[in-house]
């Protein structure tokens, strides 16, 4: 939820209400720097208790030892985790909440199991050969189901499949309705067959006259008909229904992300529809007032905001499953061609792997508070001001992660490649690429 103050580009991170933790704004540049600024003064603030414990009287043993024990930890934190951490074996835990993250009350719906799906048009093909291999033996339930985009059509589709559907089975209805087979078109140009339209998601405008005011190119009324015959629009709009579901748009006049959380939000086809307005082919789509564009022009990867609805008790086990449409890793570019490739790609890869080493860091501070708690004879800073503050961020080790990633990088046509082949090629390619990530 968005804070009040007067940067209204900036977030405030720490607490804020005490002189010993300081609040500190940053913006996107300076946000590694803020965080560090941040955890400085939580870890300060610690050893300057465990100092104290150290400095009272000798004949004190349990205050001494409850001192050692902090610094002991203070120090173990410092050798941190392994300096390249892969995604598959994410240890840390979520920053404290920003202006992008949302306030829920999970206390009856606490998560332990989430998919992440990103966006990326015909690219979402992958995601259905995923979901057949995750579903496969009939006991995978994630307690929350995100997704941006093409993303978030997956995502409806598995957690909110119309009365009689299984979730993969109206996962495999879209596909089989957004298929275009382009079969007037000579087989080589077949897979651009969508730029003339597709039937069941959207079509080129027709409205000429009002072309200097166009937004948008093509109209997603079709994929409105496409979801409501596939989507249980009763279920979607009950915060109570299960699984969770997120997914998330740009605010287009704020620019800023904004998440639709099932728990907290009353959802509707509009918010699906949202998350995948990506400019300049689709409208905007106006909830409560607001534009929204495409959510992965922000990010096209929701995992923070999945990481604030998870379980926070201590020795609970969370797994997340990420997919990814996009590669981070590709060879490095030899054309013209190839570096307009890349820098799509980078657009909308998973940018996770930019605060691994950042949240190791935070992870410290997660050891530190259950070091705190578990002190004989009890936390001695229990009641300070500044510790209660930095407990109320709710620091939670971050779950296992295990990501399931396309590996080649995305062509200029990819994205709307709507062809039967190539719709199965990448169903295929997804299913096995999830079953050796399951393996692994």
């Amino acid at each position: 939820m968005q804070e009040d103050h007067d940067l209204p580009d900036d977030f405030l991170l720490g607490p804020g209400n005490s002189d010993a933790v300081r609040p500190h704004r940053a913006d996107a540049v300076h946000f590694p720097q803020a965080v560090r600024l941040g955890l400085d003064d939580v870890e300060h603030l610690v050893r300057e208790g465990a100092q104290q414990l150290l400095g009272i009287d000798r004949a004190d043993t349990a205050d001494h030892a409850r001192g050692k024990v902090l610094l002991d930890a203070l120090d173990r934190g410092r050798g941190g985790g392994p300096e390249e951490p892969g995604l598959e074996h994410f240890g840390s835990i979520r920053w404290p909440q920003t202006v992008a993250t949302m306030e829920v009350d999970m206390t009856d719906h606490l998560a332990r199991s989430a998919l992440v799906l990103q966006g990326g048009g015909a690219l979402g093909a992958y995601e259905l050969g995923a979901a057949r291999a995750l579903y496969e033996d009939g006991t995978f339930a994630p307690d929350v189901i995100a997704g941006v985009s093409i993303g978030a059509i997956t995502a409806v589709l598995l957690a909110r499949p119309k009365r009689g559907f299984k979730p993969l089975e109206a996962l495999e209805a879209f596909w089989q309705e957004v298929a275009v087979p382009g079969l007037v078109l000579p087989p080589p140009v077949r897979q651009y067959a969508s730029v003339l339209g597709n039937p069941h998601f959207f079509v080129p405008r027709l409205d000429y006259f009002a072309l200097p005011t166009w937004t948008n190119i093509y109209d997603t009324s079709p994929l409105r008909n496409t979801l409501a015959q596939l989507i249980d629009l009763d279920a979607l709009a009950d915060r109570n229904a299960a699984p969770g579901l997120l997914v998330s748009a740009t605010d287009v006049e704020e620019g800023q992300i904004k998440y639709f959380y099932s728990r907290q939000d009353k959802l509707s086809l509009d918010h699906i529809v949202a998350s995948g307005s990506l400019p300049p082919s689709f409208p905007m789509t106006v909830i409560d007032g607001r534009a929204y564009w495409d959510g992965g022009l922000f990010d096209n990867t929701p995992l923070g905001a999945v990481l604030d609805t998870l379980d926070k008790a201590v020795g609970v086990d969370r797994t997340v499953y990420v997919v990814n449409l996009f590669p981070n890793k590709v060879p490095v570019p030899r054309s013209m061609l190839e570096v307009t490739e890349r820098m799509q790609n980078l657009q909308f890869a998973n940018k996770t792997f930019e605060d691994v080493k950042m949240l190791h860091r935070i992870d410290e501070v997660a050891e530190l508070m259950q070091a705190l708690e578990s002190v004989p004879g009890g936390n001695p800073l229990e009641g300070n001001s500044a510790y209660e503050a930095v407990k109320k961020r709710g620091y939670v080790h971050v779950p296992r992660i295990i990501s399931i990633t396309r590996p080649e990088q995305v062509g200029g046509f990819d994205g709307a490649d709507f062809s039967p082949e190539t719709i199965r090629k990448r169903a295929e390619e997804g299913y096995a690429q999830t079953k050796k990530a399951l393996k692994g």
